[in-house]
């Protein structure tokens, strides 16, 4: 039915938090039924240049979440740290700074990254909806903490283990790797 569209596009929007198992059903044109999993369907639309951030961010946050460090594991998710991140990736098609930075905008924009705040008074991040990001400028942009409201075992994981994503095989491999 119309309003049932209307739900699961709302959700898609809003870049709802539900489970991976959670598909909506869709009629083909010949009749058929599919399956559309969102939220796997938002990582296969990313271009060559945003999976390079998304991967850079798994890397980022898998290598925290490891460390014996307490500093290291508190240090937030910044584009910066992306960005240096990135600079570890040695394969033959590398993109420009520019070019990551205007799609790390496109990643906010679609929802697919949100900057954080903490709004508890020194409890955990919770992603801020709001986009003042885009009247920030670039190096208060590049040091402001992000959340990645997916699964990045599960969800990046099963793309990754599927070449799913649009992305050369070495960034796929060097995506796979925390260092």
């Amino acid at each position: 039915s119309l309003a049932h569209e209307h739900f699961w596009q709302a959700l898609v929007i809003m870049n709802a938090s539900f489970p991976s198992s959670l598909k909506q059903r869709h009629s083909t044109d010949n009749g058929a039924t599919e399956i559309i999993d969102f939220r796997m369907q938002a990582l296969l639309d990313l271009s060559s240049p945003q999976v390079a951030l998304i991967l850079a961010a798994k890397r980022i946050l898998a290598r925290d979440g490891h460390s014996e460090d307490s500093a290291a594991s508190t240090k937030p998710l910044t584009l910066e740290r992306m960005l240096q991140e990135y600079e570890s990736y040695r394969g033959p098609h590398r993109f420009h700074p520019r070019l990551l930075v205007q799609s790390f905008y496109q990643l906010l924009s679609t929802d697919v990254m949100r900057p954080s705040a903490d709004h508890t008074g020194g409890g955990p991040l919770q992603y801020n909806h709001l986009e003042q990001y885009q009247i920030l400028d670039e190096s208060t942009v590049r040091r402001m903490p992000l959340h990645l409201p997916m699964d990045i075992d599960t969800e990046l994981g099963e793309a990754l283990k599927q070449n799913l994503l649009e992305c050369s095989t070495s960034l796929r491999e060097w995506g796979r790797k925390k260092n």
